[in-house]
């Protein structure tokens, strides 16, 4: 059933999260009633109080679990049916909550309190759906809230739910096991942080336990359950708090610093991995998981601190996964921007082709695998839109690792649509915290970048308008890197190995210039462009290449030749034409286009690149080397840079150049004939700004040499056309 279902996960109209609490309530107060009282900000309601397509403000429904949950994807809510005192039934959908395999939020048999419940209808069907995480709390069956007929009074020890911890644990459900962990953990005079992040699955209900040794055995097992379920801020407060007083002589507290150190190394926070592991080294210098984590740990650091990497290893890596690399990000800053809200500046002189950053995503998903499936589909109902592919399943990684994680609440800082109010941190509210899933939604259209489909090398001919797109359904989300605003032309370029992001510089960077990208391929076609600005991010591009092309609009002949370029290109993809008609009809475009460029403002001429790329393939295919050579100069030209050769020095203005393949293939061809005329040293020269711009582009020089032999096949495949 599962691969046959669509998998389509929708999104209503933008509610924010309930930040009123009640756990003010405490197992000592006398009456259920009083106790539902006390609750002062809320009026409780029962299902058949639910009104469609309305969002109850202000109330809560207390309902239990009836059947056993469903959820047949990552993107798919978790579902049940409830039903509330009066027997009466409905069906809960929640969102984001638990994986595919750990259903234990709506196992069967729990008690769930919904603050301010959303009833929707959705064609014959209705039901109760909960977005905001936090707006879902599982209550203890002895909980004073709940009814005498729902409530259960066995009295076990705290070993007892020890044992049942350790049991779900070891079958893998170790969101059932941190349940019952927290259940019996009590935390007496524990910092804010840890009383916070002990929260997550405890409410109001607990055994005190005095017994030291139980309760660090606890502490200790409720990290692990946490690591395992990637809930890296509890791992770690859990294991630290299970650590003995006495001089670290515990046995197990070798074990407490692993997970509190593996906590810290997941979380991204490499300097106190490192003190954690060392200090558990201290404790067992010959502990093999402790020094291995320790090696990994320092390699990290360096990697941050030098931006030094073995690319090599990673490229081959990633064709299976997303390794752990530590982000080199100490040459850049935020600041406030000129352009827009806050950019990305230098911090030091960056020279051409040197490394600006190189940063891990906080969130990525691969392309998704092809199969029988439907793509996954996620619907903004609220502002009519669709996103196809790995889009749902990146939404939902982002929130559950807000959600799990809320010392990584700085993600949500990022730039949005404007739709939802700027947030730094997360406010907890009994003891969960308050993730505005609407604002995630927000701030990843503005700030979501694709890859995993580069195709620098292998390129068939047919597909040379295609060179650099970096598109795919690959998708994830860069904090630093989300900061850098666009230009046209920019002075960085970006690439990817895995979901690390690498950046180089297309020219010289001095210290405190902002740093830029472009932010789609670029297109000759002016209003097109724009369009996708204003679509994508809310902008008009003010670049000096916008602004010099402002006068290219539909109505005006320039227009219509671009148009005409493009068609033609397109065609010659679907209906291949003979070598001879090809370089009639693009010398005729490239001719009658070119001087309609104002050729003093040295700016790229995107309109004619591809034709003057076809004419130097096939005069190179032809053998007519000076034609070959002339049409490559154009290339180069028309993507704004300015070549000049004295002697065998050979001068690249970079100023209003845009990096291309294109670039890299006519530096080569012109090596190649120079090399072929006698100046070996012109021909090296030429051979060195190709490997430089590839390696710009492709983020590595990895793949260079392919590269070369993938041309000369595509010029063999040309002669043989």
């Amino acid at each position: 059933r599962a691969k046959d279902t669509n998998q389509v996960m929708s999104l209503c109209e933008p509610y924010p999260p309930c930040l009123k609490s009640y756990t003010e309530l405490r197992k000592a107060s006398s009456e259920r009633l009083m106790a539902l009282r006390f609750v002062l900000t809320f009026f409780q309601i029962y299902l058949k109080d639910l009104k469609v397509q309305t969002h109850h403000t202000g109330s809560v429904l207390l309902v239990r679990t009836i059947g056993h949950p469903q959820k047949l994807s990552v993107i798919l809510p978790l579902t049940n049916g409830v039903q509330d005192e009066t027997t009466d039934v409905e069906r809960l959908n929640v969102l984001f909550k638990g994986t595919v395999k750990d259903r234990t939020l709506l196992a069967k048999g729990n008690i769930l309190l919904i603050k301010e419940p959303f009833f929707e209808e959705a064609g014959d069907n209705h039901y109760i759906r909960v977005d905001n995480p936090s707006n879902l709390v599982l209550l203890a069956d002895d909980h004073v809230a709940v009814p005498q007929l729902w409530q259960s009074r066995d009295n076990y020890s705290a070993l007892h739910w020890k044992l049942k911890g350790n049991a779900a644990l070891k079958k893998e459900k170790v969101l059932e096991a941190i349940r019952w962990y927290v259940t019996v953990t009590w935390f007496p005079g524990a910092g804010s942080l840890a009383n916070k992040t002990a929260s997550y699955e405890r409410g109001l209900s607990f055994v005190v336990t005095d017994d030291t040794a139980l309760k660090n055995d606890l502490h200790r097992n409720l990290s692990a359950a946490a690591l395992q379920a990637t809930q890296y801020d509890l791992a770690k407060t859990q294991a630290l708090l299970s650590i003995s007083s006495d001089d670290d002589s515990d046995l197990h507290d070798d074990k407490a610093l692993l997970r509190a150190g593996t906590a810290s190394y997941k979380l991204g926070n490499f300097c106190t991995a490192k003190s954690m592991f060392e200090r558990l080294l201290n404790i067992s210098p010959s502990y093999e998981p402790g020094i291995q984590m320790l090696e990994h740990t320092k390699d990290r650091l360096t990697e941050g601190k030098t931006g030094q990497y073995e690319f090599g290893a990673m490229t081959i890596a990633a064709k299976n996964d997303f390794g752990e690399y530590g982000s080199f990000l100490r040459r850049t800053e935020i600041r406030p921007s000129k352009i827009a809200g806050r950019g990305l500046f230098a911090t030091e002189d960056i020279r051409c082709g040197e490394i600006v950053l190189c940063e891990k995503a906080f969130t990525a998903e691969p392309r998704p695998k092809s199969g029988p499936s439907k793509p996954a589909e996620m619907m903004d109902l609220h502002n009519n839109s669709k996103h196809i592919g790995s889009y749902a399943a990146l939404f939902s990684a982002t929130v559950r690792k807000i959600v799990d994680n809320p010392s990584l609440a700085h993600i949500l800082d990022l730039h949005t649509d404007g739709t939802r109010e700027s947030q730094k941190t997360i406010p907890l509210v009994d003891g969960l915290p308050a993730v505005d899933i609407f604002r995630v939604h927000s701030l990843l259209k503005r700030n979501v970048f694709s890859f995993g489909k580069h195709a620098i090398v292998n390129t068939p001919p047919t597909e040379l308008n295609k060179i650099h797109e970096t598109g795919g359904d690959a998708v994830g989300l860069w904090y630093q890197v989300s900061h850098i605003n666009h230009s046209c032309i920019a002075n960085c370029h970006r690439n990817f190995i895995g979901d690390m992001m690498i950046v180089r510089a297309n020219f010289d960077i001095p210290k405190n210039t902002e740093i830029t990208l472009a932010y789609i391929e670029h297109s000759p076609l002016p209003s097109v462009q724009q369009g996708e600005f204003q679509m994508n991010w809310g902008f008009q591009c003010t670049c000096n290449l916008c602004i010099s092309e402002q006068y290219i609009t539909p109505n005006t002949k320039m227009y219509k030749h671009l148009v005409d370029a493009a068609a033609t290109f397109k065609r010659w993809k679907t209906h291949p034409a003979t070598a001879t008609e090809v370089i009639k009809k693009a010398q005729e475009l490239v001719d009658t286009i070119t001087p309609l460029y104002p050729e003093y403002e040295k700016l790229p001429r995107l309109g004619v690149t591809d034709h003057h790329t076809m004419l130097m393939l096939i005069y190179k295919s032809k053998e007519q080397f000076d034609l070959m050579a002339l049409n490559a100069r154009q290339v180069i030209r028309d993507l704004g840079f300015i070549l000049s050769v004295n002697g065998n020095d050979i001068n690249m203005d970079r100023t209003n150049g845009i990096p291309d393949i294109h670039v890299a293939w006519a530096l080569l061809f012109l090596s190649a004939d120079t090399f072929e005329k006698g100046n070996s040293v012109l021909a090296l020269g030429y051979c060195d700004l190709a490997e430089e711009i590839y390696t710009i582009l492709n983020g590595t020089k990895i793949g260079f040499e392919e590269m070369q032999k993938q041309l000369d096949e595509i010029v063999f495949s040309m002669q043989l056309a």
